[in-house]
């Protein structure tokens, strides 16, 4: 079964504005501002395929009784979605 492997770009700018983390290429040409669930993502993808990452994501939420891992799954895509196409993450295919 083929996954793609997250692998965080390097050479990226952040700074923290209280709730929000700003995200850019070093060269300032793409950005992107992260709430609170896009910033656990993009801090915790590297290496990971979607679905491992989906469990990180669960297993560090107390309050599990009203999520779901397709949920998870659709926000998660999301961001990484927008993340690789700000140039700041690659999925990379991987036989696994």
């Amino acid at each position: 079964m083929e996954q793609k492997i997250i692998e965080v770009k390097r050479g990226f700018l952040s700074q923290q504005e209280g709730d929000f983390l700003i995200v850019s290429t070093e060269e300032g040409s793409e950005f992107c501002v992260l709430n609170e669930m896009a910033q656990f993502i993009f801090e915790n993808c590297n290496g990971l395929t979607c679905e491992q990452l989906v469990n990180k994501i669960f297993e560090a939420c107390v309050d599990k009784e009203h999520l779901s891992k397709e949920n998870i799954m659709d926000d998660c895509k999301e961001v990484l979605d927008t993340l690789e196409r700000k140039g700041l993450i690659i999925c990379r295919r991987s036989n696994v």
